[in-house]
């Protein structure tokens, strides 16, 4: 009996914990979307934003839904998958993901070895002194409203791939799951919203997804002249993020003329093979509403400098 009532006491504070990861998620959502409202009033909406999931839709998006039903959109768009298509799927599916924050300072407590991240706001709010390891500027605040989330790039693969930032030198990296509490209602932009061409612009994974795939010039133009849309790279919640991103690159795949180049992006199996293909095409951010935490044992250290770095 005592132990069938603490199992329902665990479930319980499950639950609890759910709901409010979800409603920190509801409110930084919601704060962006009062940000738009505000950049359309002041006539900055159409040359910044395009939420709206389609190109003539409404200009004044329900950011919640759009973000959390844009995946089955995607997958819709793709119709029945074929054969070359289902062995990159199972590859992704197969595949560890990796989160990495960095900052200028160590953030890791030195005596729980624990790892808390807090957003620019919820520092404010707590009127704890901080450095603004975020690397918000001042347009990323006002246009975007996304100082309430904490800020991670994407790779693939038990070995670490970054290793520069202009956020810092401090690294911690998390394996990306949606059984983490602190996850399961993240949500992932797939270019960086203040500049979504910045990918293009001297990208060195690019290239070397090009060149280590062999891809032509025809179907580097394509891409590299693709129309990104906001409204339809941004999901929400740690499923339909994941999802996202493989139906998004199926997708910009199936577009190429060139059937060859097709079917050698679609044969990536390794972890640098989809690394490459994930940050050469796009620059995913995952966002955690308010703060992300982290025991000992759940993060790995990692410290950059001029001699190299050093891993813990």
């Amino acid at each position: 009996m005592k132990s069938m009532n603490a199992e329902k006491n665990i479930n319980a504070a499950n639950v609890i914990k759910r709901s409010i990861r979800r409603h920190f998620e509801n409110n930084a959502i919601d704060e962006m979307r009062k940000t738009m409202i505000n950049a359309a009033n002041n006539h900055n909406f159409g040359a910044i934003y395009d939420y709206h999931k389609l190109k003539d839709g409404d200009n004044y998006p329900d950011l919640r839904s759009n973000m959390r039903t844009i995946t089955q959109d995607l997958r819709n768009e793709l119709g029945i998958i074929n054969e070359n298509q289902q062995g990159f799927v199972q590859a992704f599916k197969s595949k560890e993901f990796y989160i990495v924050h960095a900052s200028e300072n160590n953030l890791i407590d030195s005596t729980k070895k624990s790892l808390n991240l807090f957003s620019r706001a919820t520092l404010m709010e707590r009127k704890m002194t901080f450095c603004d390891y975020s690397g918000a500027t001042q347009k990323d605040l006002s246009y975007l409203g996304n100082d309430r989330f904490v800020s991670f790039s994407l790779e693939v693969g038990r070995n670490p791939k970054k290793c520069k930032s202009r956020f810092g030198h401090h690294f911690y990296r998390i394996r990306y799951s949606g059984n983490k509490f602190s996850l399961m209602h993240s949500s992932m932009m797939l270019f960086d919203q203040l500049n979504p061409y910045l990918y293009l612009e001297g990208s060195a994974n690019r290239e070397r997804l090009f060149n280590h795939f062999n891809i032509s010039a025809e179907s580097r133009k394509q891409l590299e002249g693709r129309t990104i849309r906001r409204g339809d790279s941004s999901f929400s919640g740690f499923d339909n993020s994941i999802n996202g991103l493989l139906y998004y690159i199926l997708n910009d795949i199936s577009k190429l003329c060139n059937e060859h180049d097709r079917k050698k992006l679609l044969s990536a199996r390794s972890d640098d093979e989809f690394n490459l293909i994930i940050n050469g095409l796009y620059r995913p951010e995952v966002r955690v509403p308010r703060m992300a935490g982290f025991l000992d044992g759940e993060y790995e250290y990692i410290k950059h400098g001029s001699s190299g770095c050093c891993i813990s």
